[in-house]
């Protein structure tokens, strides 16, 4: 059961990924919270870690804040 359980968790993660490279790839930004309600995607940094190491696709991180909160706003580097 442990072994359907990890399936069932890479599975889901792929499909959050993919998910996540064609919205990147379309030229759009995100934030962990447009992330998790616009794509249902709860660990965005795992998610762009992913795509980075598994899909080597350079995405760049831009850190904003506003008062005394920051946030990580993540788009693909544009191609030359």
């Amino acid at each position: 059961k442990g072994g359907v359980m990890i399936d069932t968790i890479n599975h889901r993660s792929k499909s959050q990924a993919e998910l996540l490279k064609a919205h990147l790839e379309r030229g759009k930004e995100i934030t962990a919270k447009e992330a998790l309600l616009q794509l249902g995607i709860g660990r965005l940094a795992a998610r762009i870690h992913e795509l980075r190491v598994d899909h080597n696709l350079p995405i760049k991180t831009r850190v904003e804040s506003k008062g005394n909160k920051k946030w990580a706003v993540y788009s693909l580097e544009k191609g030359e």
